[in-house]
């Protein structure tokens, strides 16, 4: 079981500090699984070390460019090259790495005809973030998510079991918000089960 993990994060505070890969990946239970969609700029970005990575994912293509958008590939791999690219981009943060490259994620779901449709129809963060859990079903197979409203300005996420990396989470909740053009403030709390609670305010 793991320390319990607490701490605020406001999206103009860099996060400092480096993540264990191999603790990160221990987390993710073998069957979890993303889309494809989310894997090409990342593949893309690892350049000239693509076939060095790739040498250790569970199901690469024969080349960056040949993930399948809506076919599922494992979370690990997403992982791994989520931290190669974090640490090429910021060799001294590799938290803030993991953080902002989620950040870019909901822009590649905006590219697709399902995201097109869905954010189309989301006018604040307090819609996005409630809309979440359901997407996330589309887009991954992994912990279950449910998203409260709490205030005009707060909403409750809650993953049953967060995995991988909470920076990862924690950036792609702020996308959300920061979309619409306001400040988010996020306040992170993971027992030793990893049950995570992100109470997500705006300004």
């Amino acid at each position: 079981m793991r320390q319990r993990e607490r701490f605020k994060a406001r999206a103009d505070e860099p996060l400092v500090g480096d993540l264990d890969l191999a603790r990160v990946l221990d987390d993710v239970p073998p069957d979890f699984t993303v889309k494809g969609m989310f894997f090409p700029r990342l593949a893309t970005a690892v350049g000239d070390a693509w076939s060095v990575v790739a040498r250790d994912l569970r199901g690469p293509p024969s080349a960056p460019n040949r993930y399948h958008a809506f076919e599922p590939y494992p979370m690990v791999d997403y992982l791994r090259l989520v931290d190669a690219v974090a640490r090429t981009r910021f060799p001294k943060a590799a938290r803030e790495g993991y953080r902002i490259l989620s950040r870019g994620e909901l822009e590649v779901f905006g590219e697709s005809t399902l995201g097109k449709v869905t954010l189309a129809l989301l006018r604040d963060p307090a819609a996005m973030l409630l809309r979440y859990p359901d997407v996330a079903s589309v887009l991954m197979h992994g912990p279950k998510i449910s998203a409260t409203k709490i205030a005009d300005r707060h909403v409750r996420v809650v993953y049953d079991r967060v995995v991988g990396s909470t920076e990862a989470v924690l950036g792609l909740l702020e996308s959300m918000v920061l979309v619409f053009e306001f400040s988010p403030t996020i306040d992170v709390d993971i027992d030793g089960e990893r049950h995570a609670t992100f109470e997500v305010v705006w300004s």
